[in-house]
């Protein structure tokens, strides 16, 4: 899509921590399909997170992330180590929440 759009963008230059968040089964899947955000996260080197929200339409992805996106943030921009429980770890919580699927998260310390 970004090609045939002209966006030219190469995703093995993000050199910084990243969240790729997309719908599922919400009816518009061809906007971002599963391969494509799949494709981009393997080009990001590290630092990375993967979900795709299930039975969510594109459009509607922004309005239904703002905690996850909210934490992803405190954590980033505040060093808050609370928030990062919900994207970080073995055990975080993106990762078991039945909202979601394809969930990966690749972190260095």
């Amino acid at each position: 899509m970004a090609y045939a759009l002209e966006w030219d963008y190469d995703a093995t230059l993000v050199n910084v921590p990243i969240i790729l968040i997309s719908g599922a089964g919400g009816g518009d899947d061809w906007v971002v399909t599963g391969e494509q955000l799949e494709n981009i996260y393997s080009d990001i080197a590290n630092n990375k997170i993967m979900v795709r929200r299930n039975d969510t339409p594109h459009g509607e992805v922004l309005y239904s992330e703002d905690g996850y996106v909210t934490a992803w943030f405190m954590w980033q921009l505040q060093n808050d180590q609370s928030a990062a429980k919900a994207s970080v770890g073995d055990d975080a919580e993106i990762l078991t929440n039945p909202l979601y699927q394809d969930q990966k998260i690749e972190m260095q310390n």
